[in-house]
């Protein structure tokens, strides 16, 4: 599962969750890109299995 975020900041939503336990589940691995500003909690590092910091995305 491959998830791009733009906002200011993520979170371990539900959403977030169901997802990443799907990708689990399945046998797949679960990327999320973000920015290099954007604020990044532990539970997301914890629920992704990998997390990408771009230039391109997140805030200015």
């Amino acid at each position: 599962m491959h998830c791009h975020r733009n906002p200011i900041s993520v979170s371990c939503t539900r959403q977030v969750r169901i997802q990443t336990g799907a990708a689990k589940n399945s046998g797949q691995k679960s990327y999320l890109y973000t920015g290099e500003n954007t604020r990044v909690p532990d539970s997301v590092f914890r629920a992704y299995d990998y997390v990408f910091r771009r230039s391109d995305l997140g805030p200015n």
